[in-house]
């Protein structure tokens, strides 16, 4: 009865905010390229999750210059 509570509600649904997470990603390909192990361990898991994608394509061109 409780998993779906909020059904009955009218509720507004918002677009998602991406900027932080484009920000996020800039710096983790700036500080990869400067050698920093957990930028480099954010940029392999956005390989995993999308390496066919356009964050995909730069991660991997970042970590091919290292």
């Amino acid at each position: 009865d409780l998993q779906h509570y909020w059904k009955h509600l009218n509720l507004e649904i918002l677009p998602t905010i991406e900027a932080f997470g484009a920000k996020g990603f800039e710096e983790a390909l700036e500080r990869a390229g400067q050698g920093d192990d957990h930028a480099i361990l954010a940029l392999k898991r956005v390989i995993k999750l999308d390496p066919n994608g356009e964050r995909g394509q730069q991660a991997v061109a970042v970590l091919e210059m290292l």
